[in-house]
């Protein structure tokens, strides 16, 4: 959440699960994917953002990394590979701006590989 002005919704909508194949001497190893819908609004505009984002274990670090930014154990001034987090399937990522108080700016990024 941002100033009243601004918002952002994460949900997720959709689930999806690849299937380990055989391809001869070799497996490819499915991944199950979360399909996640983003939303924000704000006095710039706003956009959108629908499509597979986060495999099961990203989620996990995900979670995590928002609870460590809300607990304080996280600055704007940390090095990178703390302060943002990006996920196998370049799709989405996140990255801790500024802190002020008890108020944070976290920047979202949706990328679409299409």
């Amino acid at each position: 959440m941002g100033d009243s002005d601004w918002w952002i919704e994460i949900r997720i909508v959709g689930y999806e699960s690849e299937v380990v194949v055989e391809t001869g001497e070799q497996y490819e190893f499915g991944t199950d994917w979360l399909v996640v819908y983003a939303e924000v609004e704000g006095p710039a505009g706003d956009c959108s953002y629908g499509g597979i984002s986060l495999n099961v274990d990203d989620a996990r670090r995900l979670v995590d990394w928002l609870h460590a930014v809300a607990a304080s154990e996280i600055s704007p001034d940390d090095a990178l590979n703390k302060v943002a987090v990006f996920f196998a399937e370049p799709t989405f990522g996140a990255r801790l701006i500024t802190r002020v108080g008890d108020r944070v700016t976290i920047r979202w990024y949706f990328w679409d590989p299409t």
